[in-house]
């Protein structure tokens, strides 16, 4: 006897939401999940955990220690790039440079572009010259928004705490290149930013790429050196209010001890440069 076409669609839908489950768990046992979002743009999944924020070799501003509990989220693989935030532009011409309302940005907002032009070759490089606003007018637009600083350590230490986002050791021992940044002795390495995803050696626990060095990248939070002692042990979101902006992950410019996941810089939210970029987050629902 032939079941019914109402009997059909309902095994239909319970075989596809099996398939869908057999999916991710065959993620989360490779570690590494990826999607495209609605702008075509690939994020890596970082599931639900409790890890180890802070360092006690990342300075006073890194402590103390303390246990946070996060939600699974989204962010994404690689740093924003030129191309990815001309799309932007494009939908958004307030946001070219020239247009943008100066309490927004600097004088130095998207320096090197004219209009949706950016600097010859630049298609993968991460964009850099843009404001917090800026970027999180970005994320926004594309149904994301800036990782918290929790969420962005989480991503690069895992849960075993490791001071880097491939593991213990040094990014400057070992033959294989993990980062972009400025090497020993003064003058050796890049003099700039490099396209994005070209250290696959460097990748975090969850396969994200280029989180040390390469550029700074903009997050949520504002900025508290006491934030750590308050912080709340679920989701923390950062203080309500304050003068800079958090960035973090080194640069392109800074030595080896600047790339340790847990180190922390501050900057005006107006400011812009060409060691700081960003990334995109969303909560996975």
């Amino acid at each position: 006897m032939r079941p019914a076409p109402r009997e059909v669609r309902a095994h239909g839908a319970r075989l596809r939401a099996a398939c869908a489950l057999i999916l991710v768990a065959a993620s989360f046992a490779s570690g590494d999940t990826a999607i495209r979002d609605k702008r075509g743009v690939e994020m890596v999944l970082v599931p639900a955990m409790t890890f180890t924020m802070g360092d006690l070799d990342a300075g006073a501003d890194a402590q103390p220690i303390h246990r946070v509990t996060l939600s699974s989220f989204y962010i994404d693989r690689t740093e924003v790039t030129c191309a990815q935030f001309r799309a932007f532009l494009l939908e958004n011409p307030e946001w070219q440079h020239g247009r943008a309302r100066a309490p927004l940005v600097d004088s130095d907002y998207l320096r090197g572009w004219d209009g949706l032009s950016y600097p010859c070759g630049r298609d993968d490089y991460p964009v850099t010259w843009v404001s917090w606003s800026a970027a999180a007018a970005y994320a926004a637009w594309r149904g994301a928004r800036l990782p918290t600083e929790a969420e962005w350590e989480a991503t690069v230490r895992g849960t075993d705490g490791r001071p880097y986002p491939w593991g213990t050791t040094p990014p400057d021992a070992g033959e294989a290149p993990r980062c972009n940044y400025r090497r020993a002795p003064a003058g050796q390495g890049a003099s700039g930013p490099m396209p994005v995803g070209g250290f696959p050696a460097g990748a975090s626990p969850f396969g994200a790429l280029d989180m040390a060095g390469n550029v700074w990248e903009w997050v949520a939070d504002w900025h508290d050196p006491e934030y750590y002692a308050e912080s709340p042990t679920s989701d923390p979101q950062g203080p309500a209010n304050g003068t800079y902006r958090v960035v973090r992950g080194g640069s392109w410019s800074v030595p080896a001890p600047w790339l340790r996941c847990s180190i922390r810089l501050r900057a005006y939210p107006t400011r812009s440069s060409d060691q700081v970029g960003f990334r995109c987050a969303r909560s996975a629902e």
